[in-house]
């Protein structure tokens, strides 16, 4: 029997709670931090054109030259915060931020990816993964071999990571 939790509807709906919850609770970690009071006149004082105008800017590769400096000060500490504030809330522009940076940091401290991988359906049904999976190391002599079903072999390697790790490096 399902539960009319199950519903895409109210998974949806949950989802949404958790995200403001998240919202709310870095928003309010940003307005309790010391300073703030200073740029809470900046940040009120900027109107939503001089947003859309510097989002113009920065999309046509304008430099701020032409504005005004102190109203783009006041724009870029208003973003600053908004980017702050939803850095820890997946679905929005700040979290994007966040993983840039945690890629970059990750880049200058472990030097470049070297390999990427998707484990996709037809890799996942192979003779060779089904025998790391079942710790025997005899190949298939047959050119057909008798295989299990794929949702079975699912199962398999999602019960063996270290195999599914192991194929992927041969």
């Amino acid at each position: 029997m399902r539960s009319r939790f199950d519903d895409p509807e109210f998974v949806a709906l949950f989802a949404d709670i958790l995200r403001r919850m998240a919202t709310l609770q870095s928003v309010s970690a940003a307005l309790r931090r010391e300073g703030f009071e200073k740029d809470e006149k900046a940040i009120a004082s900027v109107t939503s054109e001089e947003v859309f105008q510097s989002a113009v800017r920065a999309a046509s590769g304008e430099s701020a030259q032409g504005a005004v400096p102190s109203r783009t000060h006041n724009v870029e500490k208003a973003l600053r915060n908004l980017l702050f504030s939803t850095a820890k809330v997946p679905l929005t522009d700040g979290h994007k931020m966040r993983l840039r940076h945690t890629g970059h940091a990750m880049n200058t401290n472990f030097g470049p990816l070297t390999t990427f991988s998707t484990h996709n359906f037809a890799d996942t049904y192979s003779p060779l993964l089904r025998i790391l999976c079942e710790g025997h190391g005899e190949m298939p002599t047959q050119e057909e071999p008798e295989m299990p079903t794929l949702q079975e072999m699912h199962r398999m390697t999602a019960a063996s990571p270290a195999s599914t790790a192991s194929f992927w490096l041969l």
